[in-house]
């Protein structure tokens, strides 16, 4: 359904990273104070992520890995949505704990193992991708930026209040 909609309308996947990546930084320090929520959101941001990619297709794999990598692919829209896809756990993550490294490796280590997942089951109609894999790298890296940016504007806000 996503990919539908991406599809007929391509600029939205550009125009929605763009926005998504401006906004992050705010999103992470206000769920830089609500850490409870910032731990629930994650987790269902990361479950929704392993619902997304690893729900059973009616497809036949008959390349189940494709290992190939063209920087240029990273423009379209399906490597667009996986940027999209780990930006926003990572970012909740990273709110949650307050440490951006560690989220982006949980992200990293995530979509590794998703790839490995849809490499080891055929039969659940995915097929891994090293591209799929770089997006998610590349989504977890902003959602880990945008967050240090956040608890940066979150403390600062703190500051100013106590004084």
């Amino acid at each position: 359904m996503i990919a539908t909609l991406l599809a007929e309308y391509p600029w939205l996947a550009r125009v929605g990273i763009v926005i998504v990546a401006l906004a992050s930084p705010f999103i992470a320090a206000w769920l830089r104070g609500r850490r409870t929520l910032a731990a629930a959101l994650s987790a269902v941001l990361f479950v929704l992520v392993a619902a997304l990619t690893l729900y059973p297709t009616h497809r036949v794999i008959l390349d189940r890995c494709e290992v190939a990598f063209d920087p240029n692919d990273l423009l379209a829209i399906e490597p667009l949505a996986n940027i999209l896809l780990f930006l926003l756990p990572v970012l909740a993550l990273a709110a949650a704990t307050g440490r951006p490294v560690l989220a982006f490796l949980v992200g990293v280590g995530g979509s590794a193992l998703i790839e490995l997942v849809q490499w080891g089951i055929p039969d659940i109609g995915r097929s891994c991708t090293v591209t799929d894999w770089v997006a998610n790298v590349i989504g977890a890296a902003l959602g880990a930026v945008a967050a240090a940016l956040g608890i940066i504007l979150a403390r600062q806000a703190s500051s100013r209040h106590e004084r």
